[in-house]
């Protein structure tokens, strides 16, 4: 399955989209951490840009 994700999202890079690749355990540590530090925003976003 991960490969296919991963496939996916060089496929998206190839035309023209942005990707982040993380897993959800990652990206709702980093925004618990975030919500310490005053960064909550920055990060948020940081997770809202990509367009897949």
């Amino acid at each position: 399955m991960a490969c296919r994700l991963t496939a996916l999202g060089h496929r998206a890079c190839l035309l023209g989209h942005t990707v982040l690749y993380t897993s959800a355990t990652q990206m709702l540590q980093t925004l618990r951490a975030a919500r310490g530090d005053d960064s909550y925003d920055r990060k948020l976003q940081r997770y809202a840009l990509p367009t897949f």
